[in-house]
């Protein structure tokens, strides 16, 4: 939203008897050629309520103001009850009405105009010279929402753009052009894309359709929800996962529609992440036809965004804590083995810390058939607090056998090969 476009805007946080004890937030902004919107967040659960109507305003903007000015200038910034909270539905249904009537004169000229499209342009895919119909297909990401690798899904939020060329649709073809109408999907025809791999997708309402003068289609939708990827997991926690969004039509078989990659539309917003991860690239990439059952078979698109998980977070809870409890074994080399009722509390202690360790992290770490980097090196430190717990055995034995000097060679050789392997199993398990 450009700021020198700017009219007015305000933001009114408010509790109220209608709105439960949730907190709410309420922001106006006025734009004179942009945008009108009106947007309501409950701050509590994330949800919010927006009523965005394109505005091309140029003789109501002051009627705006007027309206903005008297309402909402009384608010205070604190408690809002139940009538201020009436009072900004009223003024949203008031810039209803008047952005209804300034529309109507501003665009008296389009809805004269006639919209009509032949019905055999809805039914029917367009021939062009007996070669399949191509769509350009570009995915702009808006935000990659969640990433559950145990689950192998994630959320995302983007914008499916298509593209094609209907020539009965041109000005040529029709003797008017469709550039102003308002033009539903269900008017025209249309390839009918699908997300292969959804599995719980929604659209919010928003769509653009364009018809320019020589009957391209542009058709736009913003989607957002659940998909399912497979993840390969052995090299957890520095693993990267390719995260895919699976395109094509089961409506019309690759000789009637072709998919084709449109880079030019293909990107994603700066703020496009997930906690703990980071975005490598974002591409997409025409696939094999895909064939199913009956022989069709079906061009597809995969658009995929690749992501890197950050080593900071697992850095700081798997290796800090699992290295401390490893460094506590390690103490019994560091005790006299005569003293050997301290030897073995250590490394008794040392196997309960890890255990109850292994199981506040277990919800954390993917259950998996195989092994991941991060299994190898819980085993691997495993293994080494039960050596240190063997090695207090036998030094203690070796001491109550009067023995004494070789139990503490031992431990001297022990407090230099322990450290050693475990720095090893740490290179050897996350590199």
């Amino acid at each position: 939203m450009g700021s020198k476009n700017l009219l007015f805007c305000r933001t009114v946080k408010y509790w109220g008897p209608l709105l439960g004890s949730v907190t709410r937030q309420e922001t106006l902004c006025f734009f004179g050629k942009l945008t009108i919107s009106i947007s309501v967040r409950n701050l509590a659960s994330g949800s919010a309520i927006a009523l965005e109507f394109p505005a091309h305003l140029h003789n109501g903007v002051d009627v705006h103001r007027e309206l903005i000015g008297t309402r909402l200038h009384d608010l205070p910034h604190g408690y809002v009850g139940k009538r201020a909270v009436r009072r900004l539905f009223i003024l949203a249904g008031a810039l209803f009405a008047v952005f209804a009537g300034e529309t109507a004169v501003a665009q008296g000229a389009t809805t004269a105009q006639n919209c009509s499209v032949p019905n055999v342009a809805v039914r029917t895919r367009p021939q062009v010279g007996g070669l399949p119909v191509r769509i350009d297909v570009s995915v702009f990401l808006i935000d990659i929402l969640d990433i559950r690798e145990t689950e192998e899904i994630f959320d995302a939020d983007f914008i499916l753009n298509l593209q094609w060329r209907d020539p009965r649709l041109s000005a040529a073809e029709l003797g008017v052009t469709l550039e102003h109408c308002d033009i539903g999907l269900r008017n025209i025809w249309h390839p009918q894309i699908e997300i292969i791999n959804q599995r719980n997708m929604r659209s919010d309402g928003w769509q653009h359709i364009e018809v320019d003068a020589d009957g391209v289609v542009l058709f736009e939708r913003r989607i957002s929800g659940t998909l399912t990827s497979p993840m390969e997991l052995e090299d957890y926690p520095l693993d990267s996962q390719d995260l895919v969004i699976r395109l094509s039509s089961f409506k019309y078989v690759d000789e009637d529609v072709i998919l084709a990659v449109d880079e030019s539309a293909t990107g994603r917003t700066p703020v496009a992440m997930q906690a703990g991860w980071e975005i490598i690239s974002n591409t997409s990439e025409v696939m094999p036809p895909l064939s199913i059952v009956g022989g069709s078979t079906h061009s597809r698109i995969f658009h995929k965004v690749s992501v890197h998980r950050l080593f900071s977070y697992s850095f700081w809870k798997l290796v800090v804590p699992l290295s401390l409890i490893v460094l506590m074994a390690w103490s019994v080399f560091w005790l006299d083995p005569q003293a050997y009722v301290p030897q073995v509390t250590v490394g008794t202690s040392s196997i309960f810390t890890l255990i109850a360790f292994q199981l506040s992290i277990a919800e954390s770490l993917p259950q998996l058939s195989y092994l991941t980097n991060a299994d190898k090196l819980v085993m691997a430190a495993t293994l080494l607090v039960f050596l240190a717990l063997g090695q207090a055995v036998v030094t203690s034995r070796l001491a109550q056998r009067n023995q004494v000097e070789l139990a503490r060679q031992l431990d001297r050789y022990g407090r230099w090969i322990y450290p050693f392997l475990y720095l090893f199993a740490v290179v050897f398990a996350l590199w």
